[in-house]
């Protein structure tokens, strides 16, 4: 999604067993793509990215905000939150296997959409709907989509608890928004 464009991405690293290991990262930055818009539709600048994918590589995803954010208080009141919620994660998924399915070896990784906030107002992508409508809605997809990468051997990053208040929101703190 548009934020794993931010320097910062490129410098990551993780823990294991108490040592750091950095790992070399390869941001194939779409823009601001929905997750809806991935999932029901060739994103034509995407697949000129995924040829460049290697056998072994690991791919992380991560869509979902702009959808909770902008979007789902309207899809919700045509299709309804179950249905909206298991039409998108299904979608998505089944998306992110058919690109994968021509890599060998490859890791699919989905990051947790993050917890709602409503700090960084962007006209031009607005809230819409409750803060607590879409702290719901982004629980029960994260939940979805979980439960959906465990059926297909995707790893879920499920990290919200870690940067969320205890009403479900973006801890503002570990925020850079």
């Amino acid at each position: 999604n548009s934020s794993c464009y931010h320097p910062h991405v490129r410098r990551f690293s993780f823990e294991v067993n108490r040592t750091r290991t950095p790992v070399n990262l390869k941001v194939h930055h779409l823009g601001p793509v929905l997750m809806n818009s991935f999932a029901t539709r060739v994103v034509t600048n995407f697949q000129a990215h995924f040829d460049q994918v290697r056998d072994g590589d690991i791919l992380l995803f991560a869509f979902g905000e702009i959808d909770v954010r902008v979007h789902f208080d309207k899809w919700t009141k045509i299709r309804g939150v179950n249905e909206e919620i298991s039409r998108l994660s299904d979608l998505y998924i089944k998306a992110i296997s058919n690109y994968t399915e021509k890599v060998k070896n490859a890791s699919v990784w989905i990051h947790g959409i993050v917890p709602p906030t409503n700090r960084g107002y962007n006209p031009s992508f607005p809230f819409n709907g409750p803060l607590c409508e879409r702290v719901n809605y982004t629980q029960i997809l994260n939940a979805h989509i979980k439960k959906l990468c465990e059926s297909v051997g995707f790893e879920f990053i499920d990290f919200y608890q870690n940067y969320s208040n205890p009403d479900g929101t973006l801890n503002p703190e570990l925020s850079d928004n």
